[in-house]
């Protein structure tokens, strides 16, 4: 009897312990939050101007919410707060992670008050991923310049006066943002009396100091950077995002998509017939110059050949469906639509856009075309309502050119559905998934919308601002695909003004270049998944075909192709078995009952002798 107290008392003992030391794991201390350290580069202000300044930065990563605070000493602006935030989200995107789980904590201290901006951001976003992907960097490095989407390095000011503050510090290497070697000294021109002016401080003005031969000078490595990854290479010799591969476009896209153009390009052909031949047939036309129209139809035809030419297909449909609003437009015009012809053809439309099918997606192009399908249907209802108050209006012209667009919008939107057969790799596609990356797409759109405000003005964010406020609407309707779809759009179109800024005329299209090769090293990545993002591709070439030709519009499609290749964050894959995932928290509450019922099981049972059956009879419970 002594002997099993004893025991029992030992395997007690031994359980306690065991829990015990379970228990330690699993519970966060302090000590085991991850963090890291740079000197950050900054100006201050002085009486005569700005001079270079240092300060501390530090990152601390832990379990959490997906929440960033900023813990500054003196206190900085508003924009180096938001830039943080947009930091750590550049960074989690950069390395394909669901930050969701963690708290970011950044901690700056300086010496005296720093000017505040969002040239801090690449440095934050430098040490998330280093942190994120356990990589040493060199603190003897330090970066300075804004990060944009993509993890492009953006142009900021002061950089001589903070290569000047690094020297102080001992840094032995500084990046700085590509393009921006050569920079004209900053000379406060105001606190000059006139009369002591001379030449050769005009002159002085006007000459570019080269920040490389500078920094040789003072014993500093100029280093010129265009990306995060650039950066990450410069601080640890490491690279996160390499060229593995080369984009392949899908087959079954190229197919797809080539039928689609020889769909809206044959209408082109049948519509600009049918116009020549009214030409020519109607003694009584509306008395108006087509011959403007005429020009710009051929032109889109031959910009659509060239294009089908080089399998550039998505662009070849592009420039067709140009074509096709302006001829049928021409061909309105020449019929002169009477009141009953325009109210039959407005309700042939109103008819198909009611009648349109309902969509299903499995995959990630099934989704994305669904997207586009389902703007290209709101398009076209929202141009036939415009049609008809024009038409009530007595505002003819206008009438015709939204009913023809109606029309032609709503044929790309059915050609559009042969992109919904299911293919590529199938995700779990629940609408409580898709509902919580529109929430999450949301709030980093408002996010960059705010952030424009805070630098611009408000006027210069209006359109998009309207985009947001429409997924807002979606979002209350539970259109969930809609919802993230114009949400993403809000957010690339504030991410152009906000990248663009700064940049010089000379640097636009090598700036748009950069943006359209980390949409081509995304889109990779897709591929490497065995995801085809659709509609980030087509917007990738699309981006491509516009570059010369309409800047702007090249920049701004690059980015949707950015924000657009990456949808797959969102959802599940199919194939990866059942997987049960849980938070620290609550794995803590469940080994702790666990642990209380294995101690309640052994403090209550009384240790006895166990007694065999006898053969052929059964054991009974006591």
């Amino acid at each position: 009897m002594k002997k099993q107290l004893v025991m029992s008392k030992s395997r007690t003992m031994f359980c306690l312990m065991l829990f015990a030391g379970l228990v330690l794991l699993l519970i966060p201390s302090a000590e085991s939050a991850d963090q890291e350290h740079m000197v950050l580069l900054a100006v201050r202000e002085k009486a005569d101007g700005f001079e270079g300044s240092a300060a501390d930065l530090y990152l601390e990563i832990q379990r959490g919410r997906g929440r960033v605070f900023l813990d500054t000493y003196p206190l900085t602006k508003l924009d180096t707060q938001m830039s943080t935030r947009f930091a750590k989200e550049i960074a989690c995107n950069h390395i394909d992670m669901d930050c969701s789980a963690h708290d970011f904590i950044y901690t700056i201290t300086a010496d005296s008050a720093i000017v505040g901006g969002p040239s801090a951001g690449a440095a934050s976003a430098v040490l998330a991923v280093a942190l994120l992907e356990d990589i040493r960097i060199d603190e003897r490095t330090s970066i300075t310049g804004t990060v944009n989407s993509g993890g492009v390095i953006g142009p900021v000011g002061g950089l001589k006066a903070k290569i000047d503050a690094a020297r102080q510090r001992n840094i032995t290497k500084v990046l700085i943002p590509k393009g921006e070697r050569f920079v004209r000294p900053e000379i406060n021109l105001t606190s000059l009396n006139s009369t002591n002016l001379t030449a050769a401080d005009i002159l002085q003005r006007n000459k570019s100091l080269d920040l490389v031969e500078y920094g040789e000078r003072i014993g500093i490595q100029i280093v010129e950077v265009a990306t995060l990854d650039d950066a990450l290479y410069q601080f640890s010799g490491k690279r996160i995002r390499d060229h593995e591969m080369d984009l392949e476009i899908s087959e079954g896209y190229k197919d797809t998509m080539r039928q689609l153009a020889e769909q809206l390009c044959g209408k082109t052909n049948q519509l600009v017939k049918e116009y020549n031949d009214l030409k020519l047939n109607l003694t009584r036309m509306k008395e108006q110059n087509l011959s403007v129209i005429e020009d710009q139809i051929n032109n889109l035809s031959t910009k659509s050949s060239q294009a089908f030419e080089e399998q550039r297909y998505y662009s070849s449909a592009s420039y067709c469906f140009g074509a096709n609003v302006k001829a049928r437009y021409s061909i309105y015009s020449l019929l002169d639509l009477s009141e009953e012809r325009f109210v039959y053809i407005s309700k042939l439309i109103e008819g198909r856009i009611e009648d349109f099918p309902e969509m299903e997606y499995q995959t990630i192009t099934d989704l994305e075309a669904s997207m586009i399908v389902r703007e290209r249907l709101i398009d076209a209802k929202t141009s036939l309502k415009k049609a008809r108050e024009d038409h009530d209006d007595n505002l003819t012209d206008s009438a015709f050119y939204n009913l023809a667009y109606a029309s032609e919008r709503l044929e790309s939107a059915d050609s559009w559905t042969a992109f919904l057969d299911h293919r590529g790799k199938q995700f779990v596609m629940d609408r409580s998934l898709i509902k919580k990356g529109c929430i999450s797409k949301l709030s980093e759109a408002e996010e960059r919308v705010q952030y424009v405000k805070l630098l611009f003005s408000e006027s210069i964010i209006k359109e998009t601002s309207r985009t947001l406020q429409k997924a807002y609407e979606d979002l209350d309707n539970h259109d969930y695909e809609l919802c993230l779809f114009k949400a993403s759009k809000a957010k690339a179109e504030a991410d152009v003004i906000v990248g663009a800024a700064g940049v010089e005329d000379d640097q636009v299209k090598d700036f748009i270049r950069q943006k359209i090769s980390i949409a081509e090293t995304m889109i990779i990545r897709q591929q490497q998944k065995s995801v085809f993002p659709v509609l980030a591709y087509s917007y990738y070439e699309y981006a491509q075909d516009l570059v010369e030709a309409d800047p702007f519009s090249s920049l701004l499609y690059a980015e949707y192709a950015i924000e657009l290749s990456n949808l797959d964050l969102y959802f599940e894959a199919k194939d990866k078995g059942l997987r049960i995932s849980m938070d620290p928290e609550h794995v803590l509450m469940l080994s702790l009952g666990f642990g209380i019922g294995i101690l309640f099981s052994l403090f209550f049972t009384k240790p006895g002798k166990s007694k065999r059956s006898k053969p052929g009879k059964k054991s009974r419970s006591r």
